[in-house]
């Protein structure tokens, strides 16, 4: 499956040295920054290219000051070397400098995205354990936390999770996104399947016991969301496992 880029280009003046990309990526267009953004939000690209010599520097600003849109990362096309001195400011991720070769702008691509790969896969491994290095991990321990103390609560919210942890709603979505790539909610599930998961390996109950434990009332949501995230059925796991020990129960 190919990775989606949004470009933004009101004046339609690098299409011509961006046809490279049409190889490689799923190219989105828009002409003006409220379109752009309307498709941000809607395909969640995995990278957008600005068009810096079309005045676009400001739209930056405001993706990334959008909730849903703030973790995308941005490369922005320039021409003047003085661009580049306010590139953290805009909120790009990177900037290439017009005219540039194709090889040399799927390789600028290429790394923006490995680096967010293994930013989020940092923060996102860290919700099964991790050592504590900064302010972000920390917050990130918190959350785990308050998490797992309510894992068998099928009544908590991310509401209570934000009580808890001490900040609002649109704060909380906003830290998540940006260190895991994750809403809360999602964020809630994925430590859930995590947990439900070494369970079953561990043989510590029956699929629908282990379903209830880490918080989920239907059985057959529980199954869906676990195979999707684990590519297996709880079903499949718990019958391997019992298999492996020369056993048959009931799952």
């Amino acid at each position: 499956m190919q990775l989606t880029l949004l470009i933004m280009d009101k004046r339609k003046t690098i299409c011509g040295q961006l046809q490279v990309l049409r190889d490689v990526y799923q190219i989105i267009y828009a002409e003006d920054f409220d379109r752009g953004m309307n498709l941000a939000s809607e395909y969640m690209p995995s990278l957008v290219i600005i068009n810096a010599l079309s005045g676009e520097t400001d739209s930056t600003v405001r993706l990334k000051q959008t909730p849903r849109t703030c973790r995308i990362p941005v490369l922005a096309i320039i021409q003047k070397d003085d661009m580049a001195r306010h590139f953290q400011s805009n909120g790009w991720d990177d900037f290439i400098q017009s005219p540039f070769e194709g090889a040399e702008l799927l390789l600028r691509i290429r790394t923006i995205l490995l680096k967010r790969l293994a930013f989020h896969e940092r923060y996102v491994n860290f919700a099964v354990g991790g050592s504590v290095e900064d302010s972000r991990e920390i917050f990130l321990r918190k959350i785990k936390s308050i998490i797992e103390a309510n894992l068998n609560n099928n009544v908590f919210s991310v509401g209570t999770l934000a009580r808890e942890s001490g900040v609002s709603q649109p704060q909380l979505y906003r830290k998540l996104i940006a260190l895991t790539g994750f809403s809360p909610n999602s964020y809630i599930r994925h430590i859930r399947l995590k947990h439900a998961a070494r369970l079953l390996s561990a043989g510590a109950g029956n699929v629908s016991e282990i379903a209830c434990r880490v918080g989920f009332n239907s059985q057959s949501y529980f199954a869906k969301c676990f195979k999707a995230m684990h590519r297996v059925a709880p079903k499949e796991m718990r019958a391997s496992l019992d298999l492996s020990c020369g056993r048959i129960g009931p799952s």
